[in-house]
């Protein structure tokens, strides 16, 4: 029988993945989809608003990994 994926294991597989496809957009956003369009200031704030996504998506995750986890039973 296979063990359960421990909850902070759970979470940082999902804050990797959650990371990367915002790091994956915003580089598709600022250096394919509109370049050449885009001012200094304009990139610095797309790339600010990914980053803070980026910080409050993992910080959501790992409350939620961690509200929701499922404890084990003791071992005895």
């Amino acid at each position: 029988m296979k063990s359960p994926l421990q909850w902070w294991l759970r979470a940082i597989l999902i804050s990797v993945v959650l990371t990367a496809l915002c790091i994956g957009g915003g580089i598709y956003l600022t250096d394919i989809a509109l370049k050449g369009q885009l001012t200094p200031e304009k990139e610095a704030t797309i790339s600010e608003t990914i980053g803070q996504i980026v910080g409050f998506g993992v910080v959501a995750v790992w409350v939620l990994c961690f509200v929701f986890r499922k404890k084990s039973p003791p071992p005895f």
